[in-house]
């Protein structure tokens, strides 16, 4: 995984490499517009330089809102995305003092689904003209 878009993409084309995960770069949601212009540019820059070598594959909280956005602004040919929703899980016996690994306790109770719908809009999305 690849998250520095403001330095050289890394001579990986010769080492073997197919594919570069390219990451969100930790650019939040709420980012000022000029601070994701910039990310943006910098993946194009990288899937430029790449040149078919690799792979470029952008990700990072993609979903039928920005993917359109995304492949247009950077070229990428390649998005990776989660299209999830939670769901109360079966179990009857719920102990209110029990969480494991630190998480709110309600979270126990629940699953974490792939959604085929938000997977299939999300598709259409990343596709449209």
């Amino acid at each position: 995984m690849w998250r520095r878009v403001d330095v050289p993409l890394p001579p990986l084309g010769g080492g073997g490499f197919v594919n570069l995960l390219e990451s969100d770069g930790e650019v939040e949601g709420g980012a000022e517009a000029q601070l994701l212009r910039d990310f943006l540019q910098g993946v194009r820059g990288a899937v430029e330089q790449a040149a078919g070598r690799i792979v470029v594959m952008g990700c990072g909280a993609l979903d039928t809102d920005n993917i359109r956005t995304v492949r247009d602004a950077t070229g990428l040919k390649e998005l990776h995305f989660a299209a999830l929703r939670t769901v109360q899980s079966g179990m009857t016996f719920r102990n209110p003092h029990v969480g494991m690994g630190g998480t709110e306790k309600d979270r126990e109770y629940e699953l974490t689904l792939t959604d085929p719908e938000a997977v299939r809009a999300t598709i259409a999305a990343a596709k449209s003209a």
